[in-house]
């Protein structure tokens, strides 16, 4: 073989390498649970025997990591592109707990930081496919069917108590004005320890209803009910829109 020739065998070997290596470490990124050889093989079409070369090479750069659950061998990339939703939520808690034990009774500046984070957070409706293709856009949504889907929407934006349930108590449409009832959540379970997340909320929904309608939005904490048990705490929010 030619000096030429195996210069570019080198370069072709090389390429190889950091293409596999690439989207192993892609693969990994996007499967923040764990992959076994297998799964990494199936999932970027290729041989078990090819990945498990490549693995070795990530281990000894400290790329990623194994951790072996009964028989089997789970790999993660150092690099993750996803935070698992129990932390999130560990860490939210955490949050709202110091901030009420910090600020006591600054239920009102909780409201005011809600409608900031209106100003920040815009509503995405492709994740709702039905009320994307009912609405067309966000600028065809109308008060009254604000008010009448809102306890559909709310729960997929709401990332913090999911699965939170909201049920209509009441709806006046020639008023524009709603009462809502949200339950299930892990907020109200046994104290209200959390309870600022209910005022941002609040804030959140006059701050978003503002900017969508151009309309002074008035959203209130109606009744507060704290349990121990299952299914039994809620918040009731009321929303009236001028």
């Amino acid at each position: 073989m030619s000096d030429s020739e195996s210069q570019a065998s080198k370069k072709k070997k090389k390429k190889e390498f950091r293409d596999f290596y690439a989207e192993i470490l892609e693969y990994l990124s996007n499967h923040p649970s764990g992959s076994t050889i297998k799964d990494i093989a199936n999932g970027i079409q290729a041989s078990r025997t090819t990945v498990s070369k490549y693995i070795y090479r990530l281990h000894l750069e400290k790329k990623i990591i194994k951790r072996q659950f009964g028989a089997y061998y789970l790999h993660f990339s150092v690099d993750k592109k996803f935070i698992s939703h129990k932390l999130l939520i560990d860490y939210y808690k955490g949050l709202l707990y110091g901030l009420k034990k910090k600020f006591p009774d600054h239920y009102e500046t909780f409201k005011k930081v809600g409608r900031e984070l209106a100003q920040q957070y815009q509503l995405s409706w492709e994740y709702l496919p039905r009320f994307n293709e009912e609405l067309d856009t966000i600028k065809k949504l109308t008060v009254k069917n604000f008010l009448k889907i809102f306890s559909e929407f709310y729960p997929y934006f709401d990332i913090y108590q999911q699965p939170v349930e909201v049920t209509n108590l009441e709806i006046n449409l020639d008023k524009s004005e709603a009462k809502y009832r949200f339950h299930n959540s892990g907020l109200l379970l046994g104290n209200d320890d959390f309870i600022y997340h209910f005022y941002i909320v609040c804030g959140f929904i006059e701050g978003t209803a503002s900017r969508i309608f151009n309309k002074n939005v008035i959203c209130n904490i109606e009744n507060i009910e704290i349990s121990a048990k299952t299914g039994k705490s809620y918040v009731d929010i009321s929303i009236k829109i001028i």
